[in-house]
């Protein structure tokens, strides 16, 4: 599981740290089972050291926590700890990233696509509201909105039609039969999204919605999957916040938790939620629904799970972004 594993740590050339018998400027190799470093160091100056191994994370822990100049998270020096808290200790395969853990201030849950299986729905929506005054859905309209508030999605429709009243009726069409829908029984739970609720109220970590939906389709999928008690705070589209990919909707709920960005978790499906998260300074947990991250998208993201089920794992392995 831990096989083939790339360990980051710094070597911190101390005088008081150097082997008897080595001088503070000379080459030192890695560890044993490790390889060989790949750069040397100057006196003063530490140095980035990575190694490739196949001996697994906890074992190069054991081995680097024996070695006085390289420093990673297990190293128990409180002399050398005081100057390198939080330095990136280990990097692994599937982008698992392994940290010293910290207490998260509130977590940021998006709605549709993240907690609730809302997009096929309101995707499912779109084509007899149009045709209702003989308009098709442009290709790739739907994936674009994903994520966006009513104001940016008019926008989108306004652009993509020419300025077509019809289709701006055919788009209120559209949002009333999903409303409808999500207002009469609600939209299904994502898996794992109990697990997590349920682990977040044992830790006493607050949690917020902030959702580019309307208020009346938020507060009603939240009712029907009965989980309306375990959020602090709702933001919704109508509570006046730029959309997404701005990051103020999320702001906004961390300033309802009482929370700084840095130390709050932000769990998002689409593009435009990712990128107003990241934005914001949040730890920013990516979740794909209907669309894959790209690289540069993967990029803006201390991680990507699979589903909220990974995400509670994550979280309760100590993990931090």
């Amino acid at each position: 599981m831990y096989s083939d594993c790339i360990f980051v740590c710094l070597m911190w050339p101390c005088p008081a740290h150097t082997p008897r018998g080595m001088r503070p400027n000379e080459r030192r190799h890695s560890p044993a089972n490790c390889g060989r470093s790949t750069d040397s160091h100057q006196y003063g100056r530490p140095r980035l050291r990575a190694w490739r191994s196949s001996a697994g994370v906890s074992s190069v822990f054991q081995q680097i926590s024996q070695s006085p100049q390289l420093i990673g998270c297990h190293v128990p020096s409180d002399m050398l700890s005081w100057k390198l808290h939080g330095i990136l200790s280990a990097i692994r395969a599937r982008q698992h990233i392994e940290r010293r853990p910290i207490m998260l201030q509130g977590v940021i849950f998006d709605m549709d696509g993240l907690m609730v299986d809302t997009e096929p729905i309101w995707a499912s929506a779109w084509p007899p509201a149009f045709a209702r005054y003989g308009l098709t859905v442009v290709p790739g309209l739907v994936e674009a909105c994903v994520g966006c508030s009513y104001e940016r999605i008019s926008g989108l429709v306004s652009k993509a039609y020419d300025g077509n009243p019809d289709a701006q009726k055919a788009l209120d069409d559209h949002y009333e039969i999903g409303a409808e829908r999500f207002i009469a029984s609600g939209a299904p739970k994502k898996p794992g999204l109990d697990k997590l609720l349920a682990w977040l109220a044992v830790q006493g970590t607050p949690c917020a919605v902030a959702s580019s939906s309307e208020r009346r389709v938020v507060e009603a999928n939240l009712r029907h999957a009965g989980i309306s008690s375990c959020f602090h705070a709702v933001i919704t589209g109508d509570d006046g916040y730029p959309s997404k990919p701005a990051p103020d909707i999320f702001l906004g709920a961390a300033a309802h938790l009482g929370s700084e960005p840095t130390h709050t978790l932000v769990l998002e499906d689409s593009p435009s939620g990712v990128i107003a998260a990241n934005a914001g300074g949040f730890i920013t947990v990516m979740v794909p629904d209907l669309i894959e991250p790209s690289d540069e998208l993967r990029g803006r993201c201390a991680c990507v799970c699979r589903d909220l089920v990974e995400v509670r794992d994550l979280l309760a392995s100590g993990w931090e972004g």
